[in-house]
């Protein structure tokens, strides 16, 4: 045994948890264009996966070129989707509109599902996805 031997781990626990939630992003039209105003509608689906009610909200965070709105300022949406019941899905749906200096690239977009107790002011569990549209 070495010095340090006893430092070491006898197994390996397996048991990783699982996360509450499942998401699925899909993108409609599946590109913008550079250099001139375009929209696309990104559907996020979210699927409760655990054996409880889950208290849930939705964020997502858009990169400069990209916003919300026509005028380029709102860069960052939550929605407050309620109780979502164990095993059931819910689709939301967000137009993402590029800004006239949008150059060609990949921009990738943060996208947080928390799930809360009590209210949405308590956090219990969060699950993040980047999710990536092409500009050509």
């Amino acid at each position: 045994m070495s010095i340090f031997g006893f430092l070491r781990k006898k197994g390996i626990n397996n048991n990783v948890a699982e996360p509450p939630y499942k998401i699925v992003t899909e993108w409609f039209p599946y590109k913008l264009y550079a250099n001139k105003k375009s929209s696309s509608s990104l559907s996020v689906k979210i699927k409760n996966n655990s054996k409880e009610p889950q208290l849930t909200s939705i964020e997502l965070e858009l990169p400069n070129k990209l916003s919300f709105d026509g005028m380029g300022i709102s860069r960052k949406r939550e929605m407050k989707l309620g109780i979502l019941p164990p095993d059931s899905e819910k689709e939301i749906k967000f137009d993402v509109i590029n800004s006239l200096d949008a150059d060609k690239g990949e921009y990738s977009l943060i996208l947080t599902v928390s799930s809360h107790y009590r209210d949405y002011d308590h956090f219990l569990n969060m699950v993040k996805k980047t999710v990536v549209i092409e500009v050509v």
